[in-house]
């Protein structure tokens, strides 16, 4: 998506993406026109490409035979001849993560400081989500690495507890890289109607992929702290409810409604575990309306001295019988490409709350989630 994007806004042949692979110290060729790739460069890094990233400036060459930075190794991995390079850093938080390199202008233009302005502004948000991608590889690497060195001494419990919490995460990205995905989508569709527009044209599809990007690598953050137990604590379920809403996609053709309660008092949860049940919940409901649309109704209401009921509710197709009696079990989902454990995390996550949350049985008029959880004035 960024490469394709990448040739479209500059008009070039090819786009290449190179990574710093720290562990290595090695500059590596990750991905290009032709898919992904594994062309290394040990250090000192040489190359215009190795130029860039060692002195975190951006290269202009429009004849390669006249610049000795000019690496032919390259060209001869690749089967491609390079005649005019323009290449800029990717950096994340003013550190260099790798470069990105456009060849050859189409019928034989030159590039000009203009297309390198052009290039830098596209990749300050291209740089947060290839190095999330990074980052998530490197985890899964690690996490797979301590499975293996600790698989004798884990006890069923915390091989439990891990699995919760890689679940969790791998469930909450998938929704978070949707997101992204929709609008890369709408970007690129944007720049093949309007390639010759400048880049603030786009700004406002960049700053949801940013913001989108910036939210997956916090994810990717917090499968390497520590979660043994969670502790609860009271939560306002309006600010958890709102956070939801917020992170979650909308589309023109869907909308909600919120119709909360008076004197609704705290709950006892946990904040972050109750967000993510919240956007779990609504992100089904958004993606069973997408085709037709519809609505979303939020309801809140204190059940008596001891409980509070937030109900969840669409207008989408509903949920057959038979799916009705499994939805909470892991594994199970009611959408093609579902990793069936949402639903299944979300109970989960209500049970250690000491609350409950139940399917109203309905298969025609839309579906009904309702949670009841604990009130902090009852402890």
């Amino acid at each position: 998506m960024v490469i394709d994007g990448v040739n479209i806004l500059l008009e070039t042949e090819r786009t290449s993406v190179f990574l710093i692979d720290d562990a290595n110290n090695e500059l590596v060729l990750r991905y290009s026109n032709e898919g992904d790739a594994d062309i290394r460069l040990p250090a000192p890094w040489q190359g215009i490409a190795g130029w860039v990233a060692r002195h975190d400036q951006p290269a202009l060459v429009n004849d390669t035979l006249k610049d000795i930075r000019h690496l032919r190794q390259v060209a001869r991995e690749t089967g491609y001849e390079t005649h005019s390079i323009l290449c800029v850093p990717l950096k994340v938080e003013g550190r260099v993560i790798g470069v990105v390199q456009v060849l050859n202008k189409t019928e034989g233009r030159q590039f000009t400081h203009h297309h390198q302005s052009m290039l830098l502004d596209f990749t300050k948000w291209a740089s947060i989500a290839l190095h999330n991608a990074q980052l998530y590889h490197e985890r899964v690497q690690a996490y797979q690495k301590l499975a293996a060195e600790q698989d004798r001494r884990l006890t069923a419990e915390r091989r439990g507890n891990m699995a919760a919490i890689i679940l969790d995460m791998a469930h909450t990205m998938n929704n978070v890289l949707g997101a992204i995905r929709v609008w890369a989508s709408n970007l690129e569709r944007m720049m093949n109607k309007k390639p010759h527009c400048p880049i603030i044209t786009f700004d406002h599809q960049i700053q949801h992929i940013r913001k989108n990007s910036e939210e997956a690598i916090k994810l990717i953050g917090n499968i390497t702290s520590p979660i043994e137990y969670v502790e609860v604590a009271p939560v306002d379920v309006h600010v958890a409810l709102t956070y939801a809403v917020d992170n979650s996609w909308w589309p023109d053709n869907i909308t909600y409604q919120k119709d909360y309660g008076v004197d609704v008092p705290l709950v006892m949860a946990d904040t972050k575990r109750l967000e993510t049940t919240f956007h779990n919940l609504l992100s089904n409901a958004i993606q069973a309306m997408t085709k037709h649309g519809g609505r979303v109704v939020l309801q809140t209401r204190r059940a008596d001295d001891e409980w509070v009921q937030i109900t969840i509710s669409d207008t989408g197709p509903g949920i057959s019988h038979e799916l009705q009696k499994h939805i909470f079990d892991p594994g199970v989902s009611g959408r093609d490409g579902g990793l069936g454990v949402g639903l299944w995390l979300v109970e989960t996550f209500i049970h250690q709350f000491g609350g409950h949350i139940i399917l109203e049985d309905s298969t025609k008029d839309g579906t009904t989630f309702v949670l009841t959880l604990l009130s902090a004035r009852a402890v």
